[in-house]
């Protein structure tokens, strides 16, 4: 059984907070902030990374259990960067990097780009909740990044794999999936909805979005040549 993951992964700064949430993932998104609260008091946020019973995310929502079926890169990587808060340019260079999310009982990792380390919300530029694996984009224009919750490995780490079918987790065009048709088969069984999104990169802000829908019980999503990212939540892709 899994749960839906839509979550506000873009925080406004200016104001006009409610338009930006219909925008990205309509009404629906509204009512799962509730549940956020809700996991907050259940599970705990920014919980130590030895426990065994919170998740070490920001902002996550309900419990998933949705098996991993990305392997883990090997550990050895000595530039893989680890969960924490880093400053860009010296302690990690700006760039694309893979995300994997460290195995536990949500499978999620929360990222953040900063224009500073004062801790207070207008600090953030962009962030972003990461199930299973995925990507994130580092500009030399932030200050910080924070991570919890995955280790993040450097573009020359990643190697192309095509496959067919996709759960939940970011997926690259032309590494790890071909353009063309998908059918979308919701697995999350808590809302009976999935969220799929077409995306023009994966530095979390609100302008990497060139399309997105909800769906019920199941649809059909076309990925597009042009497209530099998919992002998969509460569904299953399979090459149509």
């Amino acid at each position: 059984m899994t749960t839906l993951s839509i979550v506000l992964e873009y925080i406004d700064r200016g104001g006009n907070i409610i338009k930006k949430i219909l925008k990205l993932v309509g009404i629906v998104g509204v009512l799962l902030i509730a549940s956020m609260f809700l996991a907050a008091f259940v599970f705990g946020l920014g919980s130590d990374d030895t426990s065994t019973n919170n998740a070490d995310v920001q902002n996550t929502v309900t419990p998933a259990d949705v098996e991993d079926s990305t392997p883990e890169p090997e550990e050895s990587v000595s530039n893989a960067i680890h969960s924490g808060t880093y400053k860009v340019g010296s302690d990690i260079q700006p760039g694309l990097y893979k995300v994997i999310v460290k195995k536990s009982f949500l499978n999620m990792a929360y990222i953040d780009r900063s224009r500073d380390a004062s801790m207070e919300l207008d600090s953030i530029i962009a962030n972003g909740i990461i199930k299973n694996s995925g990507y994130v984009r580092i500009k030399a224009s932030d200050a910080y990044v924070k991570i919890q919750g995955a280790t993040l490995y450097p573009e020359d780490t990643i190697e192309t794999n095509i496959r067919d079918t996709f759960e939940d987790g970011i997926y690259l065009v032309g590494v790890d999936i071909a353009p063309g048709t998908y059918k979308v088969e919701v697995t999350d069984t808590t809302m009976d909805m999935g969220y799929v999104e077409r995306q023009s990169d994966v530095s979390m802000e609100l302008d990497d979005v060139i399309a997105n829908e909800i769906f019920q019980n199941q649809g059909y999503v076309e990925i597009k040549s042009t497209d530099f990212s998919v992002k998969v939540q509460g569904a299953t892709l399979t090459k149509a």
